[in-house]
C-alpha cells in the first residue's frame, strides 16, 4: 500500500492538481525526506523536508526543531514551550534525537510518521 493511499489532499482544483503532482514527483526521489501526519485534522498530509532547519509546532506551547546534519542524518530537538515533543513515544527532553526512517514524532499530541525516500514511501 502506497503513502499516498491515506492522503486527504484535495484534488478538485488545477492548481491542487499541480501541487499533488509535485509532492508525488517528489515522493518518487530516493532523496526525499517528509513527515505524514497521521492523526488530528490534517490527517494523512504530507510535509515535504527540503530545508536544513525545520520548525515544528506552536511558538510558546510545543515547538521543535527537525535539523538535517548531512551525513549523520535527521535530528529533532525541542526548541521552546513546556510540552516535549516525542520520537516513538520517548521525550526528547534537552537532547536531539536522531530520526531513523519510520520515527513516529509526536508534537502536541499531533502524530507524524518520518519518511526518507522511495524506500519509506513503499513501506506504508
Amino acid at each position: 500500500m502506497s503513502i499516498l493511499d491515506h492522503t486527504d489532499i484535495n484534488l478538485d482544483q488545477n492548481q491542487d492538481n499541480l501541487a499533488f503532482n509535485s509532492i508525488t514527483k517528489d515522493l518518487n526521489d530516493p532523496t526525499s525526506v517528509f513527515l505524514q501526519v497521521i492523526s488530528g485534522e490534517h490527517i494523512g498530509r504530507i510535509i515535504p523536508i527540503t530545508q536544513s532547519m525545520t520548525r515544528l509546532g506552536i511558538t510558546e506551547t510545543a515547538c521543535a526543531v527537525l535539523v538535517n546534519r548531512g551525513k549523520e542524518g535527521y535530528y529533532l530537538s525541542h526548541l521552546e514551550g513546556i510540552i516535549l515533543p516525542l520520537v516513538d513515544g520517548i521525550p526528547t527532553g534537552s537532547r536531539s534525537v536522531n530520526l531513523p526512517d519510520g520515527a513516529l514524532v509526536e508534537i502536541e499530541g499531533i502524530q507524524m510518521k518520518f519518511h526518507k525516500g522511495n524506500d519509506a514511501a513503499a513501506d506504508s
